[in-house]
């Protein structure tokens, strides 16, 4: 049995890690939080690790995810930038940004944009200053809204 003082997501997700390098498992939940954060910490030196949608479609079928096999086709990078772009667009302990969701980011940051990319990437690095931070932020709104550098906030969200 496990207590968590933090987030439990991330010791759901590290307790079905660990369970997967000794056997198949699954990780049955609907909240996506979950899958990107299996994305983050799964191994390539583990057994199956499953991510099972606990919600059913109409016709009684659910959405099932091999996540080695995700994280293979996805990159390491990528999976890497996943928890940058899912905690910006709204996840448990954020608001979403109006008017931007997790496709249209995601989107984004396959195709290659380089400005998302060295954000997301910068946003990884330990022990960043908090101005560094809050200037990446800024650059990653107004790309975001598709803003310029001397837009405002405001400006940018009646646009969109």
């Amino acid at each position: 049995m496990h207590s968590a003082l933090g987030d439990a997501d991330v010791d759901i997700v590290k307790a079905a890690v660990e369970a997967s390098r000794l056997h198949t498992t699954t990780l049955i939940e609907e909240d996506t939080d979950l899958l990107v954060l299996l994305l983050y910490y799964a191994q390539g030196d583990t057994m199956a690790l499953y991510f099972k949608s606990d919600r059913t479609k109409p016709d009684g079928s659910f959405k099932v995810y091999d996540t080695n096999r995700l994280k293979d086709i996805l990159g390491h990078d990528l999976c890497s930038q996943l928890l940058f772009i899912h905690a910006i667009t709204g996840c448990d302990t954020t608001s979403r940004i109006f008017g931007v969701g997790k496709k249209t980011a995601f989107q984004k940051l396959v195709k290659g944009d380089p400005v998302l990319q060295s954000c997301t990437n910068a946003f990884t690095i330990p022990n960043q200053t908090t101005q560094i931070i809050e200037d990446l932020g800024c650059q990653v709104m107004y790309f975001l809204f598709g803003g310029k550098h001397a837009d405002s906030l405001e400006t940018m969200r009646y646009r969109v």
